[in-house]
């Protein structure tokens, strides 16, 4: 996919920040102190980094309780499954920017791709209702909102949002149902809204704040194809071989840590 057409600023919104993602999360899994900061205050280390903007200790916290519910929310991750199983991720497009980037201890991979899988999105309006609505009256029923809500006032904010994002306009001028502060809040760049409810559910994997849309859908796939390979040549002395195996085991690592506290403190 190439650049988006000047007159869709709803995807060159989308294309800006999804082109942030892989240095970002290159940062935090170098750095295992970082990483481990991640999982239990991942909204505090993405603003740091600047992936987020700043805000208070509250939103952090309800931003941070957000990412959790919906990493848990296995509703959602079926209708997201779902979808995209018919999805062509072309793996071996992407695989030589991912081999290439492991090796020097870094993510990276095809914005094109990240870009097509958002495509996919707003090519089902349909699809875009449902992960608004579960998502929602998830949060909703966890008490995870500013406010409670009906379901008749969830079910018209989810309809006057999809008609948002069907009709390309900007993230700045979705509907608001909630405001937490100038960034974050239901509609708003930054809480729950466009980029950061549907944009990362692409990976099959529901985690907030665009991250693991690059990083855990290309690399998993990729890094069972290859490693026996990359292991092979590591313990034949190839330093950029163990610089792939480290940075790999480093994101597989958060992976399991993120996912073992999601569960944690949901259940708790």
């Amino acid at each position: 996919m190439s650049e988006p057409p000047g007159d869709d600023r709803l995807l060159f919104d989308v294309r800006r920040d999804v082109a942030r993602v892989d240095g970002v999360m290159s940062q935090i899994i170098a750095d295992s102190a970082v990483a481990d900061e991640f999982v239990r205050d991942p909204n505090v280390v993405l603003s740091r980094l600047g992936l987020h903007p700043e805000t208070s200790r509250e939103v952090h916290d309800r931003v941070n309780s957000i990412f959790y519910a919906i990493l848990t929310n296995t509703e959602l991750l079926d209708i997201v499954l779902e979808h995209f199983s018919d999805f062509d991720t072309r793996t071996s497009e992407n695989a030589p920017i991912l081999e290439a980037a492991l090796g020097r201890g870094e993510v990276q991979n095809s914005v094109d791709i990240d870009m097509a899988a958002v495509d996919h999105i707003l090519s089902s309006p349909d699809f875009m209702r449902r992960v608004f609505s579960v998502t929602l009256n998830d949060l909703n029923a966890r008490g995870l909102l500013a406010a409670s809500h009906t379901t008749q006032e969830l079910d018209d904010y989810v309809s006057e949002l999809v008609q948002a994002v069907v009709d390309r306009r900007p993230v700045s001028e979705h509907p608001v149902l909630e405001s937490w502060d100038e960034n974050y809040g239901v509609g708003k760049e930054y809480g729950v809204g466009f980029f950061e409810v549907v944009t990362p559910v692409t990976v099959g994997v529901t985690v907030e704040g665009l991250a693991y849309l690059t990083v855990y859908n290309h690399t998993y796939t990729y890094t069972h194809q290859v490693v026996e390979r990359v292991n092979d040549l590591a313990l034949r002395g190839d330093a950029e071989a163990a610089r792939h195996l480290k940075t790999t085991g480093a994101l597989m690592r958060l992976a399991g840590e993120v996912m073992m506290h999601a569960y944690n403190i949901t259940s708790s």
